[in-house]
């Protein structure tokens, strides 16, 4: 008698930890399974996000000007929003600019002369963002008509844009926007420049898979290169960093998986919008449909790119940018 509830006892703990295995295999499941497309599939399109990251190969000529022109114009931020020149319409007379400012300001007409590129791109490292648009602000607050400083920033603005990762390609987008207002307020005509290198709505997408390319690239270097039994690891939350939400249960990926998963949705998104580049209305609602964050990837929904409100925002600057150049040629 005894040993027959023995057994039953025992019959129910199996019952139960086989019970809880199966559980939590169904909940571990979805965040270790490879994507139902293969590989191999996913890799060609993959190739297609790797074209159209590419920059035009004159952007690849050297930038050591403008590096140069960030570093020196770096320390004097401050004393440049001093002098109101974060104000829309500033005007400053250029002896009162900060000779670093002036420096600055030489190191990007040498770097316009040698041709305007970017050097080769590098995923770990930006051109100084901030320090761009505060160089942009001294030349345009400082110019009296359209010079070849203002000329400096129209290539500065193209260079970005069409070259640039994403948060680049905003503060190119952000140089036009400022270069069309200072005509206006000092009732000049556009720089024939700009007229010529006006923002598009297709560098729009490129910028977007430069970016996908660049968080493709960082995401793979981050993640763990040696996973422990059966491919898998475990991933702690960060006390510093941003939590994904959900979790996966303890915590356990396949790391291999991750980058096949991020790899996927950023091409699906990028191959789903190719084909609108050319139109503002369907690519920002093409945009809105395709990029959206895929479920069960701790990665993915940490790096993957919140693109529709930063593509409505370009395109409706792009649409005022036209709107006044347009008005001023007439």
């Amino acid at each position: 008698m005894v040993n027959r509830t023995l057994r039953w006892i025992l019959l129910g703990i199996v019952a139960l930890v086989a019970g809880a295995a199966m559980w939590f295999g169904s909940m571990l499941y979805p965040w270790i399974a490879m994507p139902d497309e293969p590989v191999g599939s996913i890799d060609r399109k993959w190739k297609r996000v790797q074209d159209w990251a590419r920059s035009p190969p004159a952007l690849a000529r050297d930038d050591a000007p403008l590096r140069r022109a960030v570093e020196i114009i770096r320390p004097v931020r401050q004393e440049l929003r001093d002098l109101g020149l974060d104000e829309e319409g500033a005007a400053v007379d250029p002896d009162r600019l900060p000779a670093e400012a002036r420096g600055a300001i030489g190191q990007l007409d040498r770097w316009r002369r040698s041709g305007g590129g970017l050097g080769a791109r590098d995923c770990r490292r930006s051109h100084g963002v901030i320090e761009l648009l505060a160089l942009g602000r001294a030349v345009l607050a400082s110019a009296r008509r359209a010079d070849e400083n203002v000329d400096g920033i129209v290539r500065l603005s193209s260079s970005l844009r069409r070259g640039g990762v994403l948060v680049e390609a905003m503060v190119g987008m952000a140089l036009a926007d400022a270069t069309v207002r200072w005509s206006r307020a000092r009732g000049l005509p556009p720089p024939p420049s700009l007229v010529a290198e006006r923002p598009r709505v297709e560098e729009i997408h490129a910028a977007l898979a430069r970016e996908a390319a660049c968080t493709h690239e960082l995401a793979r270097r981050s993640t763990r290169s040696a996973p422990g039994l059966w491919g898998l690891t475990i991933e702690r939350r960060s006390p510093r960093g941003s939590f994904a939400d959900p979790w996966p249960p303890l915590g356990i990926v396949r790391p291999a998986r991750e980058i096949v998963v991020v790899r996927k949705a950023l091409a699906d998104s990028l191959v789903a919008t190719f084909p609108h580049r050319h139109s503002p209305r369907a690519f920002l609602a093409a945009t809105r449909r395709a990029f959206r964050v895929p479920a069960k990837s701790v990665v993915a929904q940490l790096v993957f790119l919140h693109a529709p409100p930063v593509v409505g925002r370009w395109l409706r600057q792009i649409a005022e940018i036209d709107r006044e150049l347009d008005r001023q040629v007439e």
